[in-house]
């Protein structure tokens, strides 16, 4: 994978990965399909590395690109999670982040676009839905839902945020822009207590018991974020809109895919979201949890390529 950078409109250092399939050198070819998948709460664009270095992946993907045109997955981390800088101020809905992707999007010259993300990605995307409804040839939901929070989670993130801000400000890093959270997570009780608690949350027992080193890297990711990455992020999503509207109202191909013991988002919003969708496939990935693309790599990759192929390059 190449990287990337850009200087956001919002002075901060925006940075991610991409890979091009077939793998060309010549930047001037043209690129017929872009994806852009952005990442979960609290991670990065690393949780996706895994699903576009697989070998079997990278072939089928080469070969869809030299049949139907190169094909562009392009990976950032949002403000303040990865190599990008975290906002100065705190965003209290998701349009600072809406602009970002945009600002990318712009930066590479995309002219068609499959947008997608995972969790807190999926929120991100919708949203992009709802403030561009005619920029996207496709969408892709995975571990997401399209409703807005209920007044108690709302509630919950901003304890969440309160909790994390007076812990920071308590040994004197609430100001470090470029600080990640292992150098808190040893001594922040708190903070270390709330990351473990979501952990247990995201992955699957199945995940833990029959991966343990895959489990351990996904704490690890979780681990190493900035603390007012998370700080600003949980605002946002609190303050997030319901875009079950704008997703009824989009007539393009939607892929929405669920792990099978996925505890925080239930089936019932996943088929809920089916059903709005006036072009959507879902798909249950077994033996996965709330990160069903990381916990099962091989189902998660058979079914995003086989929607590709039927939904979008053949249709």
């Amino acid at each position: 994978m190449e990287s990337f950078s850009l200087i956001s409109n919002y002075e901060i250092k925006i940075s991610g990965r991409y890979a091009l399939f077939p793998p060309i050198n010549n930047s001037n070819l043209a690129i017929q399909h872009n994806i852009l998948l952005i990442h979960a709460f609290p991670f990065d664009s690393e949780m996706f590395y895994a699903n576009f270095s697989d070998i079997s992946t990278v072939s089928v993907l080469s070969e869809l690109g030299t049949q139907f045109g190169n094909i562009r997955v392009i990976l950032p981390d949002l403000p303040g999670f990865g190599r990008s800088e975290s906002f100065m101020n705190q965003p209290y809905d998701l349009i600072p982040y809406v602009d970002v992707i945009k600002e990318i999007v712009d930066f590479f010259d995309i002219k068609t676009l499959i947008l997608g993300g995972c969790s807190m990605g999926g929120y991100i995307a919708l949203e992009y839905l709802h403030n561009h409804p005619n920029s996207l040839d496709g969408l892709i939901l995975i571990d997401t839902k399209s409703t807005a929070d209920f007044e108690e989670q709302k509630q919950n993130r901003y304890k969440i945020m309160e909790m994390i801000r007076i812990s920071l400000q308590r040994w004197s890093k609430l100001d470090n822009h470029a600080q990640k959270m292992e150098e808190t997570h040893g001594t922040i009780h708190e903070i270390r207590n709330y990351l473990e608690n979501l952990y247990d949350k995201i992955i699957a027992d199945t995940t833990t018991t029959s991966n343990p080193q895959l489990a351990e890297k996904i704490l690890t990711i979780m681990k190493r974020q900035n603390p007012l990455a998370l700080i600003h992020a949980l605002g946002a999503m609190a303050g997030r809109i319901d875009n079950s509207d704008s997703l009824q109202k989009f007539k393009k191909p939607v892929l929405i895919m669920l792990g099978e013991h996925d505890s925080l988002i239930p089936i019932e919003l996943a088929k809920k979201m089916d059903s709005l969708a006036l072009n959507a496939t879902l798909r249950i990935i077994p033996n996965s949890g709330h990160l069903s693309n990381v916990e099962n790599v091989e189902i998660f990759n058979d079914r995003l390529v086989s929607w590709l192929k039927t939904a979008i390059f053949q249709n």
